[in-house]
């Protein structure tokens, strides 16, 4: 709903519930909508940081060479490293070296 696809209206829309009964409606159906709108509320809440970067990658996945992709991922990699504590950066060559990964 935040892609590149979404838009106000859409995410309007999508709050809106569609009912289709042939009976009266029974406390199961009602526990169901509360545990849907639930759901929805999440869903067209604005996303997290991790929603933001999946969005990017979505939206830039088709448009970007392999090596636009690779610069991305590295950016992405050494902005989150960044801010890790330097033992525990450390810590993660460590475990890169001993997994045989070669640095660029």
């Amino acid at each position: 709903l935040y892609g590149p696809m979404g838009d106000e209206v859409k995410r309007r829309l999508y709050t809106v519930p569609v009912r289709i009964h042939t009976q009266a409606v029974s406390p199961a159906w009602q526990e169901a909508e509360q545990r849907a709108a639930t759901i929805v509320r999440q869903a067209i809440c604005a996303p997290g940081w991790s929603g933001r970067v999946l969005i990017a990658w979505t939206s830039l996945r088709n448009r970007l060479s392999l090596s636009g992709l690779t610069a991305f991922l590295w950016f992405l990699t050494t902005s989150v490293l960044g801010r890790l504590p330097q033992h525990r950066r450390q810590q993660l060559k460590t475990l890169i070296r001993k997994a045989g990964v070669k640095s660029a």
